[in-house]
């Protein structure tokens, strides 16, 4: 029977009060349509959160939790993630991403701060999420607030409701507003910023109804373990469809209670810290106190010594059969928050699984990610092959191990487990070699994601020209704005592997080990592969590009990003000219002022590309009458070199060389990954017709250029 554990919360509230966004006290526009870091979105002085009651969460938030709140904001060098509404209790926050919170700052009781929104926000599986929440900010900041998604550091809160405790023991809070005396919140990790709507303010829900399905969730379990007084409005609505006129939390609690009983489950109190039979006690007085109906103070001193857990015993518990032990680390305050991790006591199974696969990366128990604890529970199963993982796997499900080889391959593959064990082994040696990978693409390419395998158009947004004098009629100047579209798409890329019988009469784990480490490795290696095949297709001017029907470098357009002649070799004076060409690149009539970051050239360039861009000094000149010593070389730090072999087979491959634009201020190249498939994924298919076991691999991704203007290419000759 399982487990459920409710330690790590994450906690999601909001504050009455943290709505909208507040006035720009420099009279500058709250909402910025193209501003931000990322260029797609600034909304201005933002209210994060704000003293007083915690909604339906039973906890107050003081200038203390505010401070807490303003500086995990500035802590984080990218700021906090900011997602549309928080994530629901069957999915994640994946195509939700908004963009990051900035520079948070105190405004007299509440934390504000800048909220920059992201470019892929404006291209979600759900539509312009940015530019929806925009046009709220200015139309009717308050249809929306802003809730935060935290860890809560449950020990602080302990100390200080034992810090704050009358002659009777009953915690007294310090704020004269806190007239219920409710526990004050403390943050230890600030996970999330997300944007959501208020159901008493919107009843029709704005931002996705269903998203309040948690939050109605937690005010019931809060309700039925009595950790909460105030009856559910859904609750409520049910007693009175059956004709009661009241709910008694009580009676209800009692039944909740009963219920727990008679399916064997129990309620079992833990902290940091303690004796087994101060926690028992512990427990007892909550059951007792839920039953019994305590005054308020005396049931919020007994949840804040104990965590709450649900716990049923038998062999699938913790290692030792029972209950957990008294020194685990629980981070639960007593408060039942949702949505959280819940998660199921393992099977035996389950184990021998991890620790299995634990004991045949033990020689890289570090860069596996293995800690001390499992690494010395698999040194049990050290040394052992692919036959004696078999045998391990049949002996701890009790079944006997053939000696015949055959027999023993025929018995294991009949078990879910021994293909799981393998399954895990290539799984966990497919994302490793992945990772391996030293990919030169990365670190210049931008990124997407795309919901399926059709073709997407990528619209990238023109620039406005400048403002115009406003004459005294007030007549503001009409003005249009042009776009263009670039596609892009997923592939499917993917090998087979199959454990014959060869393999397994050979006894050879190494070859399952092995091959899917190569296999990750590769396909982190073609993406690289795929993209600097299209970087120096079309004789090394690139694809089409569907904006204007040119190369991708093409020296007619107005202006260029590409630079031919002897005056393009890479030196001093042919990265000055690039360095030019890149800034005086343009969008229509305006200059966008492209910053060039990376230096990309073949191994034929990379000494003159290091000196160039890592001495401190440049001497130029053959002769006494043109000799310059610099007293500093100007391009030092302005640009990080990238070697590519790959480069080298094009056409003016040992010369050409390139200039590369940070992506987040102008794209040029992007990976394009499947939704939820940005690594490898690995399944068992067992094949037809095949004595063996078998795997498919295969990674869904893309390449495309969407723009010209985030990259020049210099031919060196």
């Amino acid at each position: 029977m399982p487990t459920v554990d409710l330690r790590r919360p994450i906690r999601l509230f909001r504050t009455a009060p943290s709505r909208g966004v507040t006035a720009a006290g420099d009279g500058s526009a709250r909402v910025v349509r193209d501003g931000g870091a990322y260029g797609a979105g600034l909304i201005r002085g933002a209210s994060l959160v704000t003293c007083g009651e915690a909604r339906g969460h039973g906890l107050w938030i003081d200038s203390e939790f505010l401070e807490q709140t303003r500086d995990a904001v500035n802590a984080s060098r990218s700021g906090v993630k900011m997602r549309f509404t928080h994530p629901g209790l069957s999915g994640d926050g994946l195509g939700r991403f908004l963009g990051r919170a900035q520079h948070a700052s105190l405004e007299g009781d509440r934390v504000v701060a800048d909220l920059h929104l992201a470019r892929s926000a404006h291209r979600t599986p759900d539509g312009n999420l940015a530019t929806y929440i925009m046009d709220l900010a200015e139309q009717d900041p308050e249809a929306f607030g802003m809730s935060l998604a935290y860890a809560p550091d449950v020990r602080a809160e302990q100390q200080f409701i034992a810090d704050n405790l009358d002659e009777n023991d009953d915690f007294r809070s310090p704020d004269a507003g806190n007239v219920r005396n409710q526990p004050h919140a403390r943050l230890a990790t600030l996970r999330a910023v997300d944007a959501v709507d208020d159901p008493a303010a919107n009843p029709a829900g704005l931002f996705h109804a269903r998203q309040d399905v948690p939050m109605m969730g937690d005010a019931l379990l809060s309700f039925l373990f009595g950790l909460s007084d105030v009856v559910p409005p859904e609750l409520a609505a049910l007693a009175a469809r059956y004709g009661f006129d009241d709910v008694i939390p009580e009676l209800v609690q009692e039944w909740f209670q009963g219920l727990l009983t008679r399916h064997g489950v129990q309620i079992v109190g833990r902290g940091p810290g303690g004796t087994r039979g101060e926690l028992a006690e512990i427990a007892r007085q909550i059951e007792e106190h839920i039953t019994d109906g305590p005054t308020r103070p005396r049931r919020d001193r007994a949840r804040a010594g104990a965590g709450v857990a649900l716990t049923q015993r038998n062999d699938t518990d913790v290692a030792s059969g029972t209950v957990p032990p008294a020194d685990s680390n629980c981070e639960h305050g007593g408060f039942i928050e949702m949505p959280q991790t819940i998660t199921f006591g393992r099977s035996a199974s389950e184990k021998l699984n991890e620790c299995l696969a634990d004991a045949v990366f033990l020689g890289e128990a570090d860069a596996f990610g293995i800690p001390p604890e499992r690494q010395a529970a698999a040194r049990e199963f050290g040394g052992l092959r692919l036959q004696g993982l078999a045998r391990a796997v049949l002996g701890r499900s009790g079944q006997r191990a053939p000696d015949n080889p055959d027999r023993l391959f025929a018995t294991a593959v009949t078990t879910n487990t021994f293909g799981y064990v393998l399954s895990t082994i290539m799984g966990r040696s497919l994302a490793r070699g992945y990772q391996e990978f030293t990919s030169t693409l990365r670190l210049w390419a931008g990124e997407r994601e795309a919901p399926d395998f059709r073709t997407r158009t990528d619209v990238r947004m023109g620039e406005f020209a400048a403002p115009e004098k406003i004459n005294d009629g007030g007549e503001l100047p009409h003005d249009t704005i042009g776009d263009s579209a670039e596609t892009y798409n997923a592939e499917t890329y993917g090998k087979t592997f199959t454990l014959t019988r060869k393999t397994w009469i050979n006894d050879d784990l190494g070859a399952l080990r092995d091959w899917p480490r190569k296999l990750g490795r590769a396909m982190a290696r073609n993406i690289d592969q795929i993209g600097y095949d299209l970087l120096v297709s079309a004789a090394g001017v690139g694809p089409t590009m569907g904006e204007d029907s040119l190369a991708l470098f093409d020296t007619t357009r107005a202006t260029p990003n590409y630079q031919t002649g002897a005056g393009t070799v890479l030196g001093d004076t042919g990265l000055a000219d690039g360095k030019k060409l890149m800034r005086k690149l343009k969008h229509g009539d305006v200059f966008i002022n492209v910053i060039p970051r990376i230096l990309l050239v073949p191994p034929e360039l990379e000494h003159t590309a290091m000196k160039l861009v890592q001495s401190q000094e440049l001497m130029i000149g053959s002769d006494s009458s043109a000799t310059v010593f610099p007293t500093k070389n100007v391009h030092q730090g302005t640009l990080a070199p990238v070697v590519e072999p790959r480069l080298s087979a094009a056409t003016n491959g040992t010369t050409a060389w390139y200039l590369i634009a940070d992506p987040l201020q102008a794209e040029s190249l992007v990976v394009v990954y499947l939704s939820g498939n940005r690594n490898p994924v690995i399944e068992q298919v067992n094949p037809v017709g095949i004595l063996g076991l078998g795997w498919r691999a295969y990674h869904d991704v893309g390449v495309a250029f969407v723009d010209w203007r985030g990259i020049v290419r210099s031919k060196g000759a």
